[in-house]
């Protein structure tokens, strides 16, 4: 899914017809005031009829735009588990802000010299105007529309999880607490982690009254058996009466390492009847990690039918990964055998992910060629640009027929360190779309070609607007040097104005660059 941001601003006020303007002040440059000479009068004006007497309009107050960029805090999505796994993440911009041929990088900086003037004349209204006749009544603004797209409730679940596994507990309760009021499909697996948490902060009455709401609204639901052994063992730890005797998660998992290196055999049965028990999640999982370092075919096994059969969703996707950690035909087997009979859409993702882990190349192109979900498919392409399946993926590009889907492939070619093929169909790709993302691609990479395939492709007969792309993919490639080349070739005035801009702003780390715009300056 995506994850869409929409920045905008409300569309102005109409502006007043006659606004008597403040009486002059100093004017500053530096630190030091220069007087302003007066203006002379204006000539009198011709006397005209005054209008009827109506109550005067209250003074109107301007203030001043100020657009915070800066608010939007793109770094907290790149943190999410569900952007690692690259998910979309779209910044929609209203078509007001932006100028002809503008790309998001000037649009930003041009954003930032806004505020940066509007700071630099004071951030307090402006004097009142005098009073002005009533305007006639203007039609109210239409409200501005924020749409937020995508999964934001599995991206902070998964950074909820990623504290609780480093046992910062305290950051993950109010980020479990969101979970929980969104009512999205993590609701119980939320409450679990807080009542789990809550008991690592020695908060056992607010835990138990979390597993108490948990099994009441979710009464056959996947989490209910951890739900009740962890109340088992905050009781326990709480000192009242219990019926099972349990010992603490930490010290099982290094009891279970240590039998696994002194007796492998005996600790292979041990997590086999841990896992058919009442352990918690957390203390099964890692009972999974430990037999996946047995390399016997009884591990895994065990594993495999943990993947197939186990009710806890969490614990299904750790045993597709950690069988997918073995890496041997046998285990890849298994995993085919289970993406083949599973119906369930987070399975099959993290057993794409398993393959990819593995170099599984050939499996990985067999479900992007014959898988029918396009979600799945694109998990597929990435993971065979993650897998370095460079003629894998130049091969899916040429026969693919989802728009969708081959520019994936082009981002994947990315990953892969592609860079001749991707320039190959920069080069020869007749969509003008796929075209443009193939030549931003080729300004991602690092390779001293890219540039060269760039520069060819400027100099050959293109439209603008892919020239365009070639100097937004250049700039991003932070090489200035091939970019003053261009402007000082080129005979298009908007173009060569483009790559002056752009090169303006990066003077302060490129010599090239500097000594061309001292060169335009003489």
């Amino acid at each position: 899914m995506a994850q869409s941001v929409f920045v905008g601003r409300p569309e102005p006020a109409p502006a007043p017809q006659a606004v008597q303007a403040p009486a002059p002040s100093p004017s500053v440059f530096g630190n030091v005031p220069f007087a302003v000479p007066p203006v002379p009068p204006a000539p009198p004006a011709a006397p005209q009829q005054a209008p009827p007497s109506r109550p005067p309009a209250p003074p109107i107050v301007f203030e001043p735009f100020d657009f915070r960029f800066d608010d939007v805090n793109f770094e907290e999505f790149k943190r999410f588990e569900e952007f690692k796994q690259f998910e979309d993440f779209n910044v929609v911009i209203a078509p007001s802000l932006w100028e002809p041929g503008q790309s998001f990088d000037d649009l930003k900086e041009s954003l930032k010299e806004q505020k940066f003037e509007l700071k630099a004349q004071g951030r307090g209204p402006l004097p009142a105007a005098q009073a002005l006749p009533p305007q006639p009544p203007q039609p109210a603004p239409q409200p501005q529309v924020f749409i937020r797209a995508g999964r934001p409730d599995e991206a902070s679940y998964d950074q909820a999880r990623s504290f609780i596994e480093r046992d910062q507990y305290d950051r993950a309760l109010p980020i479990l607490d969101r979970v929980i009021q969104s009512k999205g499909n993590r609701v119980d697996a939320a409450m679990y982690w807080k009542a789990y948490s809550l008991s690592k902060l020695a908060r056992r009455p607010e835990a138990l009254t979390v597993l108490a709401d948990l099994q009441k609204e979710f009464p056959n639901g996947p989490w209910l058996r951890d739900a009740r052994s962890l109340e088992v063992e905050i009781r326990q730890a709480s000192g009242q009466s219990v019926s099972a005797d349990m010992a603490d998660d930490d010290v099982k998992v290094l009891a279970l390492r240590g039998v696994m290196q002194s007796d492998p055999e005996a600790a292979v049965q041990v997590i086999e009847r841990m896992l058919q028990g009442n352990s918690s999640v957390k203390v099964k999982d890692r009972a999974l990690f430990v037999l996946s370092q047995n390399r016997s075919p009884r591990a895994r096994d065990i594993i495999a039918g943990v993947a197939m059969n186990a009710s806890n969703p969490e614990l299904r996707l750790s045993a597709v990964r950690y069988l997918g950690m073995r890496q041997d035909s046998e285990s890849l087997k298994l995993l085919a055998d289970l993406y083949s009979s599973q119906s369930d859409i987070d399975v099959r993702r993290a057993i794409l992910r398993s393959f990819g882990a593995a170099n599984a190349r050939d499996r990985l192109v067999t479900v992007a060629r014959t898988e029918k979900t396009p979600e799945l498919r694109i998990v597929a392409v990435q993971q065979l640009g993650g897998a370095r399946g460079a003629a894998e993926l130049e091969e899916l590009y040429r026969n693919e027929t989802d728009k969708d889907v081959k520019q994936r492939i082009l981002s994947s070619l990315v990953a892969a360190n592609a860079t001749d093929k991707l320039a190959a169909i920069a080069r020869t790709e007749k969509d003008p779309d796929l075209q443009r993302t193939a030549i931003r691609n080729l300004g991602a990479t690092n390779r001293p070609e890219a540039i060269d395939a760039l520069r060819a492709i400027y100099t050959s007969d293109v439209p603008v607007e892919t020239k365009r792309a070639v100097i937004g993919a250049l700039s991003n490639h932070q090489n200035c040097a091939a970019l003053v080349a261009l402007a000082k070739a080129e005979k298009n005035r908007e173009l060569q104005n483009e790559m002056v801009r752009r090169l303006s702003t990066v003077t302060n780390r490129c010599g090239e660059a500097r000594d061309y715009m001292l060169e335009i300056l003489k």
